[in-house]
């Protein structure tokens, strides 16, 4: 997903490959100064930089983008299966007196037990095991953190490190996996990121995560089928 050229600041970070509920696979790359989130079956790209964290959303296949202060991202991706925004998916809070250190291979981390904050959807008042990890590198930046919980649903999060994993196992043995990691490696010369100026920008995110030329074919389809 070549959107993006690079300048020559480099520091080192980390590489992520994620599975999420939410978004299905995404790739991060995250280091003290930048990161940028490849989510490769929606074809968008977000990344940003210090000082100002200004996200950029960007739509590999249309060519549109957006800017939006990191305050104002909203990851305005509705789910197709479940018509709910992004921000409904995991109402989970974690219990900060619940927290024990743990590892992904050589990484730290930490894992915590968290709870259900409103039971209107997926309520596991009971659970046998609720965990949810994160990275525990302090040179990372909260920014990567609070755009990572948008996109997984996890906005009533409280913590802005790096998310790993949540998995909730019900009383039943029943496990719901809303974000997985299956790999973490280092990654060095990290460099961010300029778009290219093939991008056209646009005033609102939605544009951008909505794919307006795959809604097309995706007419063009229904029509053709109509018309056999």
């Amino acid at each position: 997903m070549a959107a993006f050229a690079a300048p020559a600041f480099c520091e080192d970070g980390h590489k992520l490959k994620q599975m999420t509920a939410a978004c299905g696979l995404q790739n991060v790359l995250v280091a003290p100064s930048f990161f940028k989130i490849e989510l490769p079956r929606k074809s968008i790209v977000i990344s940003s930089k210090a000082p100002d964290w200004k996200i950029v959303t960007a739509n590999t296949r249309s060519k549109l983008f957006c800017e939006t202060p990191l305050s104002q991202f909203k990851a305005n991706y509705i789910a197709s299966a479940t018509q709910m925004q992004l921000t409904d998916l995991a109402l989970m809070q974690e219990i900060p007196a619940q927290k024990r250190a743990s590892k992904f291979g050589a990484y730290q981390c930490i894992d915590f037990a968290v709870r259900q904050v409103d039971d209107s959807f997926n309520s596991f008042e009971g659970a046998r095991s609720t965990t949810y990890r994160v990275l525990d590198d302090a040179k990372m930046p909260a920014a990567a953190g609070k755009v990572l919980k948008r996109l997984c649903g996890f906005t009533s999060i409280m913590s802005n490190k790096i998310p790993l994993s949540m998995e909730v196992i019900s009383q039943q043995g029943m496990r719901s996996r809303f974000l997985i990691t299956t790999e973490v490696i280092p990654a060095h010369d990290v460099k961010a990121d300029v778009l290219s100026s093939k991008y056209k920008l646009v005033a609102k995110e939605i544009d951008v995560f909505r794919d307006p030329q795959m809604q097309e074919d995706i007419r063009d389809m229904l029509d053709a089928n109509e018309h056999k």
